[in-house]
């Protein structure tokens, strides 16, 4: 069975159903005496059931007609959705799967290290004005030579 038959019966299933419902809340809200007798004598239920389904339209109700206006409004949209976005879905997907395809047949650049750059500004020895690392504050050979230097001060203390 194809798909649009099963979604045409879904629908037409649907709005029964949604239908026989809306008489009973209608029966619920205006006789409940009434509802109660036609589920102790399913006949009487039933010939309810047949003057809705095969009476003239002008016997319904507003409520019960607006009830199945807005079953088979959405079953019919769902069934739509379902049937033609089913298809637009798995071109999207398909599409999807072909650029992946074509990213991992794309050559990948090696990760190299970056190489350190030397940033102008706060980089350079206060003492002599050698470039440094970044974090530091002197270089390595001034820094020798204040430890030298500190050593003997104290030394000579």
């Amino acid at each position: 069975m194809s798909t649009l038959i099963k979604e045409g019966i879904k629908v037409v299933v649907i709005t029964f159903l949604a239908i026989i419902v809306g008489v009973l809340i209608q029966l619920v809200l205006t006789d409940f005496d009434a509802l109660q007798v036609m589920l102790s004598q399913p006949q009487t239920f039933v010939e309810v059931l047949k003057d809705v389904f095969l009476g003239a339209p002008q016997g319904l109700s507003v409520f019960i007609m607006l009830i199945a206006l807005f079953a088979f409004t959405t079953a019919f949209l769902s069934s739509v959705r379902s049937v033609i976005g089913g298809v637009e879905i798995s071109r999207v997907e398909g599409a999807q799967k072909e650029r992946e395809a074509e990213m991992e047949a794309m050559p990948k650049p090696e990760q190299q290290p970056r190489p350190e750059t030397i940033i102008a500004g706060d980089n350079y020895c206060q003492i002599c004005g050698k470039p440094i690392s970044p974090g530091r504050a002197i270089c390595k050979e001034c820094e020798e030579k204040l430890r030298v230097e500190s050593a003997s001060f104290s030394s000579e203390g």
